[in-house]
């Protein structure tokens, strides 16, 4: 409560004048959470010493189904405010797709000044791999985790989706995917040389090497996962136009990338997420998207009764060095050891050549009927 407190007076003027909504941490930190029906919570498992380094695990009161997917969120509150316990954060978003099979997780990180934006983002690297190496004993599959953030958060998550080599210094594996959710800060470089908010400042300083040092854009490499981002229209700071303008260059270095633009606040965004609505089907969307989209298939997120095939999911990740190729080699099936009934599984990334895109084909069964059971759980309307 004391960091909340000391972060509030920081940015009192900034908030004072938020006609955006920018700030969803002020306001909301203080309401409880309510756990939606159906689902429970494992509260504050820790990731790393710090009393902000813990996460808090959101699972049905039914047993999960085989290869239960992942969602990994992030808090915003511009990096010095919030928590995971916000029920903007989770309520919506647990109600939506943990009581269809899926495991949410919230994770809190240190705040600044107490840390900078780069130790944020190590942060959310090292809740990830705790999440990926715990996610067994939930009974949830560890390579079918996707990566989402909000306000701050999107920033966080944006730049580890950028260049995934820094959470594979904190022992990560490779995710499915990255949900970007209204993010002005893709761009820092450009942000911090026009007129801007001036608790960016704050958090980011005068020095250029950090603004290049923690923008999404300049950290963009070829072999990044896919990338879902999702601005809000209403904002008078052009979210919309950085996450095009990103998307672009992302598409151009061979990463797929797409934007939602949504007549939502920046609150909005956040908190709607889950309930029936344009956002709530582009994200759905991007978590089922087919092989002719090129990034993630119907298997890959809440299609739970098929087998993921980590070692293709791999190849996209080849360029993260030796020892993420030797990680994923190793988890490559060996030949004449791949099963050969239906739940041998589409890729879950874009093969990055032609020659692998054949192999992946031949590796490939028919997509589930949409007569299946997951299938129906998966496009069911939302409650």
């Amino acid at each position: 409560m004391a960091a909340l407190l000391a972060g509030l007076a920081i940015i009192a003027p900034a908030v004072a004048a938020d006609r955006d909504g920018l700030f969803p941490g002020v306001v909301a930190a203080m309401k409880p959470l309510r756990v939606p029906a159906g689902v429970r919570r494992i509260a504050d498992v820790a990731y790393g010493p710090d009393a902000r380094q813990r996460l808090d695990v959101y699972l049905p009161e039914t047993p999960l189904p085989p290869h239960a997917p992942v969602i990994v969120m992030v808090h915003g509150g511009a990096w010095m405010v919030g928590n995971k316990a916000m029920p903007q954060v989770v309520e919506n978003k647990a109600a939506r797709w943990v009581t269809r099979g899926a495991v949410l997780v919230s994770v809190d990180y240190r705040m600044v000044p107490q840390v900078g934006p780069l130790d944020q983002a190590d942060d959310v690297a090292h809740a990830l791999a705790e999440v990926q190496r715990l996610a067994p004993s939930w009974g949830a599959d560890p390579t079918r985790v996707v990566l989402m953030g909000h306000s701050a958060g999107a920033h966080l998550v944006a730049l580890l989706g950028a260049s995934p080599a820094r959470a594979l210094r904190a022992g990560a594996q490779p995710w499915l995917g990255t949900v970007v959710l209204d993010s002005a800060a893709l761009n820092l470089n450009g942000l911090m040389r026009q007129p801007h908010a001036r608790f960016y400042d704050r958090v980011f300083g005068k020095d250029p090497a950090l603004w290049g040092a923690a923008s999404p854009t300049e950290a963009l490499t070829a072999g990044a996962p896919p990338m879902l981002l999702v601005c809000s229209t209403q904002r008078a700071d052009d979210s919309c136009g950085q996450s095009q303008r990103f998307a672009a260059q992302a598409n151009a270095r061979g990463v797929q990338a797409s934007v939602s633009r949504q007549d939502l606040s920046h609150l909005e965004v956040n908190a709607t997420l889950g309930l029936a609505g344009s956002e709530t089907d582009a994200v759905q969307a991007f978590f089922e998207r087919d092989r002719g989209g090129g990034a993630l298939t119907g298997e890959a997120l809440l299609h739970s009764g098929r087998r993921h095939n980590k070692g293709v999911a791999c190849a996209r990740f080849e360029g993260g060095g030796r020892r993420w190729r030797s990680a994923c080699s190793a988890a490559r099936p060996k030949p004449g050891n791949r099963r050969r009934s239906r739940a041998t599984t589409r890729p879950t990334f874009p093969a990055t050549t032609s020659a692998t895109r054949s192999a992946a084909r031949a590796r490939s069964t028919t997509a589930p009927s949409a007569a299946s059971p997951t299938a129906a759980v998966a496009r069911s309307p939302t409650t």
